[in-house]
């Protein structure tokens, strides 16, 4: 058996003289922070040196998963909370935690954090004070005992609440990946069909959810025409940005050694993100890995980013000089006045106050572009072939975005016109001709 638990996953909390009926005994109390929501474990014994023995003995039986003397304590603390938060923990690398074999690449810390997020108030992990009622029933379970019921009531719950369909579909992936997990690790026995668990037989919670806002054509060249006219200094950036469909982190981390204008193609290998860093107070601005390793790519460069460029670079050099001493050398495309990279609240303070001006009630943001580029690459491919797309297409697509396969281009970032899906399965249809 792996061990998922190492030494610095338990805290020794002193201990405590006790006086009972009969004669006084010592507790050297103990609790495992990944199990159990944190419980104080206790170790009892007639003299200080023997409780402590005994909960060393304890211990090292729960770390390394193979003794009897512990086998009750572990089967009461194997919660769907503490199965959640050892996959959490898996998600990072170096943290002494069996790792989630069905992942293939690490996660940024920013996605795991998100993932906390949804967990802590939905399945109550460990230390999750914002935890809904729901959760804290839920986690609760014990992973070998949960049942369909169990599942489907956890996300009645939420839709009373008022969750929208999407949120709850996000926890859907995320538990049906926590429950292959606790295959892996032996939590859970495989299923008759093989690695089949309870998420399996829970179909993906349905309903509609708010799209993200998204833009046609002619309401996108209105945008960059209006971005130019305004003088904003951000005017090149939001071109580049609703043309490529670049992550607002990857477009502020374009490097003029990724643009190669000779060749038309653009490499984006990068993203801009906050971080601490020591010796530092705060966080800074770092360019650092994109998001997944697919989200590495080249993008083609047209005539009309081209010139997008070629205007960034004299608004560049033309700050440079003007900033004097003041600049910083950063190497990036969209700077600050000094050089250096730029705040997101300045650049989505800018998006928005044009986005309001140009397209009132929209509610378009700088994330729409990739939502915004999907769509009319989807439309127009459609419109070329006069049917519905294939897998591959949607991966060619995707892969535009930097998504490793066409699936979540196609559900999430594909808004197709219901007119335009009904004439491609028409013509889908009429290729097909009668089946006999």
């Amino acid at each position: 058996m792996e061990t998922h638990l190492n030494e610095r996953d338990i805290r020794e909390l002193g201990v405590v003289l006790q006086k009972g009926a009969g004669s006084p005994r010592y507790n050297a109390r103990w609790k495992c922070l990944y199990c159990d929501n944190g419980k104080v474990r206790s170790a009892y014994g007639p003299t200080r040196q023997d409780a402590i023995a005994r909960r060393r003995h304890l211990i090292q039986d729960h770390l390394t998963d193979g003794g009897a003397t512990d086998r009750d304590y572990r089967a009461t603390t194997r919660t769907v909370a503490a199965l959640a938060n050892l996959w959490l923990l898996s998600l990072t690398p170096g943290t002494g935690i069996v790792p989630d074999r069905d992942r293939e690449e690490p996660l940024e810390p920013t996605t795991v954090a998100s993932y906390a997020a949804l967990l802590r108030r939905h399945v109550g992990i460990p230390y999750g004070r914002t935890a809904a009622p729901w959760g804290v029933k839920f986690g609760a379970l014990l992973v070998t005992q949960v049942k369909p019921a169990d599942v489907r009531e956890l996300f009645d719950a939420m839709r009373e609440a008022g969750h929208k369909a999407g949120v709850r579909r996000a926890l859907h992936w995320r538990l049906k990946a926590i429950f292959r997990y606790a295959v892996n690790i032996g939590w859970l026995g495989a299923g008759r069909e093989g690695y089949v668990t309870v998420m399996d037989s829970i179909e993906p919670p349905r309903g509609s959810s708010q799209q993200r806002a998204h833009i046609n054509r002619e309401q996108a060249l209105a945008f960059i025409a209006a971005a130019q006219e305004s003088g904003s200094r951000y005017a090149d950036a939001f071109e580049v940005l609703l043309r490529t469909g670049a992550r607002k982190g990857e477009l502020l981390a374009i490097r003029w050694e990724d643009v190669d204008l000779e060749a038309g193609w653009l490499t984006i290998s990068g993203s801009l993100k906050r971080t601490r860093v020591a010796d530092h107070y705060g966080t800074v601005l770092v360019r650092g890995d994109t998001k997944t390793a697919s989200s590495n790519r080249e993008v083609l460069i047209d005539a009309d980013i081209a010139a997008a460029l070629e205007r960034q670079r004299v608004h560049q050099e033309a700050e440079r000089l003007a900033a004097g001493k003041r600049w910083r050398d950063s190497g990036l495309v969209f700077t600050s006045t000094t050089g250096g990279p730029v705040e997101f609240s300045h650049f989505n303070s800018a998006f928005k106050s044009l986005a309001d001006k140009v397209l009132p009630g929209v509610g378009f943001v700088p994330h729409g572009a990739r939502h915004t580029v999907a769509t009319l690459q989807a439309t127009k491919m459609m419109q070329q072939t006069g049917r519905v797309l294939t897998p591959e297409e949607w991966a060619s697509i995707g892969a535009t975005l930097g998504h490793r396969d066409g699936t979540i281009t196609k559900n999430v970032y594909g808004h197709l016109s219901e007119e335009l899906e009904r004439e491609a399965r028409r013509a889908n249809a009429k290729a097909l001709g009668s089946a006999l």
